[in-house]
């Protein structure tokens, strides 16, 4: 903003200096808009490039996150962990037919860990897996601690 505010100055004052030629404030009134079109003919395509690689960066972020929920995922199923465990959305919360609850934390830590845009290497994985063990088990024990109703029953 200061950039733009020195520079409208900078202008008033030249068309001051200039208000007792009117030739030469024509002129340079003319050469600021040749100017000023010619940084906006560059400003466009330079926006166009901006937002193409802005595109493409967040896709190649979305892939990494693909690629690592999905290893992920995979090292967890061959620890023998079963998937009806996992937390299913970060958020229900948000649905309306749950109304407005606060999403669970544990959830949240579930998400972030998983959903991170690095590389799973080894190094993470083996910090990573003890962090997510520990919200598997308590996930597991929340679930077999929630009572269980029939559909038939409910239905009745």
């Amino acid at each position: 903003m200061n950039l733009l505010r020195s520079e409208v100055d900078l202008v008033i004052k030249e068309c001051l200096a200039l208000q007792h030629d009117p030739l030469a404030l024509e002129k340079y009134m003319h050469d600021r808009q040749v100017m000023a079109t010619a940084i906006m003919q560059h400003a466009l395509p330079l926006r166009r490039w901006y937002d193409s690689r802005k595109e493409q960066t967040d896709c190649d972020k979305q892939a990494i996150v693909t690629k690592r929920r999905a290893e992920i995922y995979r090292r967890m199923n061959e620890l023998g962990w079963e998937e009806k465990y996992y937390p299913w959305s970060k958020y229900v919360a948000l649905i309306p037919r749950y109304g407005k609850r606060p999403i669970d934390p544990d959830n949240q830590k579930w998400f972030n860990y998983i959903g991170q845009h690095k590389e799973l290497t080894e190094k993470t994985w083996l910090s990573l897996r003890p962090k997510l063990e520990e919200l598997y088990v308590r996930f597991k024990e929340r679930q077999a601690n929630t009572p269980k109703i029939s559909m038939r029953k409910a239905c009745r």
